[in-house]
């Protein structure tokens, strides 16, 4: 994505933050997200997601991936096949929602402006 002149930042606390989940699963759902996120911004001048880990006061991991490409149509954004786009399946958001409910947590969309788009995954 940084090739395509999008930038990427990361703010992780703390640095030594563990998810105890299915690897493969949560990688699923990372590459969903990012992909989205680069997808949104791909072509816009000054595209940006970031990526930002916490640990909230219930002692949850929060991770939220954000990017600045416009507001999202949040009508059926978790129905599976459901697709804005003309080559999308529709699936990676449903898919991604239901991984993150078999591991107890949950995926939201928690910030729809034009200027910052935020989905949060909250685990434990």
């Amino acid at each position: 994505a940084e090739d395509g002149g999008i930038e990427i930042t990361t703010d992780i606390e703390p640095q030594e933050t563990l998810i105890y989940a299915d690897k493969a699963l949560m990688g699923q759902v990372a590459v969903n997200l990012l992909k989205n996120a680069r997808e949104a911004v791909g072509g816009r001048s000054g595209g940006r997601i970031e990526i930002r880990a916490r640990i909230d006061a219930a002692e949850h991991v929060v991770i939220e991936i954000s990017n600045n490409g416009g507001a999202e149509v949040t009508e059926n954004i978790f129905t599976p096949f459901f697709s804005t786009k003309t080559d999308g399946s529709g699936i990676g958001l449903s898919v991604s929602r239901r991984i993150m409910q078999l591991h107890g947590g949950s995926l939201r969309l928690t910030a729809n402006t034009d200027s910052r788009v935020t989905f949060t995954l909250r685990i434990g």
